[in-house]
């Protein structure tokens, strides 16, 4: 298989190659390692791995506690910024720990997954002109596509290019394992219009920061941030049908949530009308975090600051 990064003009050297080999090495025997951990002691193995990297990674820690910190008014009463970052770090080094058991295939997490709200997207697919699932970093939300790939009908997963290719490689082969298939960040919207015409299902991470040309600042706990117009755009364009759909850890397993398809009132392009409409699908987000306050990506810089100034939406109506 050909990576995108293969496919650029670039020949890298012999000490490049090592290097790049070498990293792929450590990821596969890494992942194999903590996919040998036994299912029932990967809670424990998690919170141990989650407590040291909240200690450890100290930048992404304070990046962390600023974001809780400035979104108390909108958190749950008594909520504790230091318990909700450590909260975060476990649920990612847990999540982890189980995506690396399942991509070796020494899981049978995803028959297990409970789903609630499954008549929704199927309604949605009856239309047929594609869906895209409207979801966060929220929980283990790596389970989502790999559970609907594994158990209902193929999905496509938007991944970033690595610059490593044979790093590529090993994240395409534990990706598609489940029957899923991808797609490069850079080829994106070309891809997803092929997608759509044979109706076919896609999902979207909404609640990261993007450049100004590329969405809004919406209101997101209580704060602007720019958010990606994209779902919005395309749902105009080509019809597809917007799911909101989010996991949750519950216990000891897992509950994916699937609402019905979002419905705009019009189908105008212009940015007031995007705009209310990307505040729309951003409320889902946020009221997620507001209840799972441990279970989103603090980590992540959400409310960085742009220098363009663009319309802001407030958190718009369902």
């Amino acid at each position: 298989m050909t990576t995108p990064h293969q496919e650029k003009d670039f020949c890298p050297g012999l000490r490049q190659k090592t290097i790049w080999w070498g990293q792929a090495a450590l990821f596969r025997v890494g992942t194999w390692l903590l996919a040998l951990i036994p299912t029932p002691c990967v809670p424990f193995f998690g919170r141990a791995l989650g407590g040291l990297c909240y200690i450890l990674l100290a930048s992404r820690r304070r990046v962390a506690l600023t974001g809780i910190r400035e979104s108390l008014p909108v958190l749950p009463a008594g909520s504790d910024p230091r318990g909700i970052a450590r909260g975060c770090f476990v649920n990612l080094a847990i999540s982890f720990i189980e995506n690396c058991k399942l991509y070796q295939g020494v899981d049978r997490m995803l028959h297990q997954v409970e789903i609630e709200g499954l008549e929704h997207y199927r309604a949605a697919r009856e239309k047929g002109k594609g869906v895209i699932f409207i979801t966060g970093h929220c929980g283990n939300w790596e389970l989502v596509a790999l559970t609907f790939g594994f158990r209902h009908d193929p999905f496509v997963v938007m991944v970033r290019e690595q610059k490593n290719p044979y790093l590529t490689r090993c994240i395409e082969a534990m990706r598609t394992r489940y029957g899923n298939s991808l797609i490069y960040k850079r080829t994106a919207i070309r891809e997803m219009m092929k997608l759509f015409r044979k109706n076919g299902v896609t999902g979207m991470l909404i609640d990261q920061a993007v450049m100004p040309s590329e969405g809004y600042r919406i209101d997101f706990l209580g704060r602007p941030a720019w958010t990606t117009s994209m779902p919005v755009l395309m749902a105009r364009r080509c019809g597809v049908a917007l799911v909101p759909a989010f996991i949750v850890r519950q216990g000891g397993g897992h509950r994916i949530i699937i609402h019905p398809q979002v419905e705009f009132p019009s189908q105008e392009m212009d940015h007031a009308a995007v705009a209310r409409d990307t505040a729309t699908l951003t409320r889902y987000v946020d009221d997620f975090v507001r209840s799972h306050p441990e279970q989103w990506y603090w980590v992540h810089r959400r409310w960085k600051s742009r220098q363009v100034v663009a319309p802001t939406a407030g958190r718009g109506k369902g």
